[in-house]
């Protein structure tokens, strides 16, 4: 817990900031919206610092096992809390060291595995394992004071464990056997007292598993003083059964407002969810069902922590169809229904060797819905749907938490279940939502429809000469409804970074001072090569090439250089230097006017705009300044005189297909270019050997080249995809 509130916050609050930099909303919608959920933020805030200010944090790093044994002496267990052995454990397939040591033949060599974590796919004489079958885990551990009290807590192991110190059976849960027939799975977290410690300890757990598809090393076990570890234990029982108190809270006072007003259903779909989530706590974590109940139904209680999985997206879908039904299609919800029905049917008639196979697919398929879901909401935020900032807030926060218990269920990574944290804020911005239905979201609503006219009315009085001669047309009043060209152009999308936060801190005076003076050193350029400017969308710049790729080329570049300039005019006023970038595509555009009788406008048709407007996003995720696509190359008439080198293969939102992309770095700063240029020969090796996936020669060719240029953003980038590559091998 103490290593995952912090990121979840910070991934929480960067989402927000993202979908602000990108416009979803515009800035003068989300200043008015902070300002009347300014009280809801603070109780968020004021939520958020509980919580962390009960985590005990400390700037010491645990300990982790390294090839069967871990350090213990250095550890200060009254200061720093309890540790988790988490690392490499000794591991033997097939074998039971202790309590049948004749199963140990010569062939059960020592091996090492990764502790929390499953042992499917682990390698045993070059042959991968399956779930099913029995292990022994063996550790050794070494203490300094031995005056002390320790206990040993373990959540469950995947099913059944015995475990083992210094040759004493301190902990059983179910029963660890040879074969399904000697096996009977249990899920009961434990705490044991440890009484024959010493200097050096030897730790050994015996599991079997003959019922999940997933065996092995699930949970971490702790080691710490007593009284610290009985206390972390009973806190995290206690904040389980408190959270299922306020869920059933909530449950009933929803239950309550249907029942007075059943016109509001979503009072019911949102209790229906509750519930759902309410149960599945009881069954995992702490598993306080179990904790009540030691001898409840092992598989009973594996069908409540399935059919609630499967359970909480069509109550959840429900819900969020109550409440933004014109943002929410029936139809999926349809879908959703069937899919559940038939994971119900497959979890009442089979067992869980069956139904356990169907966990992974169905969590990725919640993150999927749940993604539209959250663009759902911000859909209804963009409508002015009253409360849908507060729905926003609550859900990223809830969506954030099932994402960690995804993850944390399929052991990649290791915190702990926070979907009722995720839930008892959602259920509070529900709350504050109902509050909103009343307030005085109409008069933002028209404020920004009266920003929008005026912002309308500006662009209605510029249209470009160049627009009405390649329509044939000598005069603005010669242009009739329905005028339509073909053509093959380059288009070019330019836009400045950080705007949002920049505007911010201006006047709007300041703001179209700024952005006119930019404006006005970019657009001769764009002309002198033979362009002309489309439309301005805020501080962004769409322009047409008619002639050759090679005219765009040479203006992007030029108007990077002028950039320079800019800046350095910016500096001797005392204003900060501004970055830009530009994306460019070739292709067939439609070229023409729409609109009705009393109001027309010209526009562009072209699956070739919206590419180019994606790769200008992509030199944010690059921190390169020009990227061009591949259909830009092959249109060069010089392309000698660019300096130009390939990127990768992207998928583009909105494409299913990948494009190649380049990046053009003649604007480069002068030892940069050079370094670039000297690597030029490597690179493209390094990147050949990464398409082949030989991951770890690429590594080595683009560290080469980063050495040459540190500045090559592009490399860094590779080297960390290298990495990550590397990684999910040796795991």
């Amino acid at each position: 817990m103490k290593n995952i509130s912090l990121p979840f916050l910070y991934s929480s609050i960067k989402f927000i900031s993202l979908l602000l930099k990108n416009e979803v909303i515009s800035p003068f919608k989300i200043k008015t919206q902070l300002k009347t959920n300014g009280n809801f933020l603070l109780a968020i805030g004021i939520i958020l610092l509980f919580n962390l200010s009960c985590i005990k944090a400390t700037d010491k790093t645990s300990p982790k096992a390294k090839e069967g044994f871990i350090e213990l002496t250095g550890w200060d267990f009254t200061n720093d809390g309890h540790i988790e052995f988490d690392g490499d454990w000794e591991f033997y397939w097939n074998c039971q060291l202790k309590t049948q040591p004749e199963t140990c033949s010569l062939n059960n060599t020592k091996s090492y595995i990764k502790v929390p974590g499953i042992w499917n796919g682990f390698k045993i004489n070059e042959k991968e394992i399956g779930g099913k079958g029995f292990a022994s885990y063996r550790i050794q551990f070494s203490i300094e004071d031995l005056n002390r009290k320790y206990s040993i807590k373990v959540l469950d192991m995947a099913t059944s464990y015995t475990l083992w110190i210094n040759g004493e059976k301190i902990l059983v849960n179910g029963k660890s056997g040879v074969s399904a027939e000697t096996t009977q799975p249990r899920f009961l977290p434990a705490v044991a007292n440890l009484n024959n410690l010493q200097k050096n300890n030897e730790l050994i757990l015996e599991i079997s598993n003959y019922n999940h598809y997933k065996g092995g090393f699930w949970e971490s076990i702790s080691f710490g003083e007593t009284s610290e570890l009985n206390t972390h234990r009973e806190n995290k029982i206690w904040m389980d059964v408190f959270l299922c108190g306020s869920i059933s809270i909530m449950i009933i006072y929803h239950l309550g407002l249907y029942i007075l007003r059943r016109k509001d259903i979503s009072s019911i779909h949102f209790a229906l969810f509750c519930l759902t989530v309410m149960f599945r706590l009881s069954v995992t974590g702490e598993r306080i069902l179990f904790y009540k109940f030691p001898n409840f139904n092992w598989e009973l209680g594996n069908k409540i922590e399935y059919a609630t999985l499967y359970l909480v997206i069509p109550t959840f879908y429900a819900f969020l169809l109550s409440i933004f039904r014109s943002e929410i299609s029936l139809m999926v919800q349809r879908i959703v229904n069937l899919i559940v029905l038939f994971l119900i049917l497959l979890l009442v008639f089979t067992d869980i060797s069956v139904y356990s196979h169907t966990a992974l697919p169905w969590e990725i398929f919640i993150i999927g819905i749940s993604i539209y879901g959250l663009i759902s909401i911000i859909r209804s935020i963009v409508k002015g749907r009253d409360g849908a900032f507060a729905s926003l807030i609550g859900f990223v926060f809830l969506i954030s938490t099932v994402i960690n218990d995804i993850l944390y269920a399929n052991t990649v990574i290791n915190t702990t279940y926070l979907l009722p944290y995720g839930l008892f804020l959602f259920i509070f911005s529900q709350s504050f939502l109902i509050s909103l239905r009343f307030s005085k979201a109409f008069l933002y609503v028209e404020l920004l429809s009266e920003d929008l006219i005026k912002t309308n009315e500006a662009y209605s009085r510029f249209v470009p000469t160049e627009f009405l001669s390649l329509l044939n047309k000598k005069s603005i009043v010669d242009v009739k409804l329905g005028d339509q060209i073909q053509k093959e152009m380059t288009v070019l999308f330019a836009d400045i970074r950080g705007f949002t936060s920049l505007s911010e801190s201006m006047t709007p005076e300041e703001n179209f001072s700024f952005l006119n003076s930019y404006l006005k050193v970019m657009e001769p350029i764009i002309s002198k090569h033979n362009g002309f400017i489309d439309k301005y969308i805020g501080d962004s710049i769409m322009a047409l090439f008619p002639g050759s790729s090679d005219d765009a080329l040479n203006a992007s570049i030029e108007m990077l250089r002028e950039l320079e300039n800019y800046n350095s005019i910016r500096a001797t006023s005392g204003y900060a230097p501004i970055k830009i970038g530009i994306g460019l595509n070739t292709g067939n555009l439609m070229l023409g006017t729409i609109g009705g009788k009393n109001r027309m406008d010209g526009t562009v048709i072209s699956d070739s705009v919206n590419i180019a407007s994606r790769l200008e996003s992509l030199t944010k995720d690059f921190l390169i300044q020009l990227i061009i696509s591949e259909n830009v190359v092959k249109n060069l008439i010089n392309p000698e005189e660019f300096l130009i080198r390939e990127i990768d293969n992207v998928v583009i939102r909105g494409k299913s297909q990948s494009i190649l992309v380049y990046e053009c770095f003649d604007s480069d700063e002068v030892n940069t270019r050079r370094a670039k240029i000297k690597n030029k020969d490597e690179y493209h090796l390094a990147l050949t050997e990464f398409k082949n996936h030989n991951f770890d020669i690429a590594k080595k060719h683009f560290t080469n080249c980063a050495n040459i240029c540190p500045q090559d953003s592009v490399l860094t980038i590779y080297i960390n995809k290298c990495n990550d590559y590397l990684r999910e091998h040796i795991s």
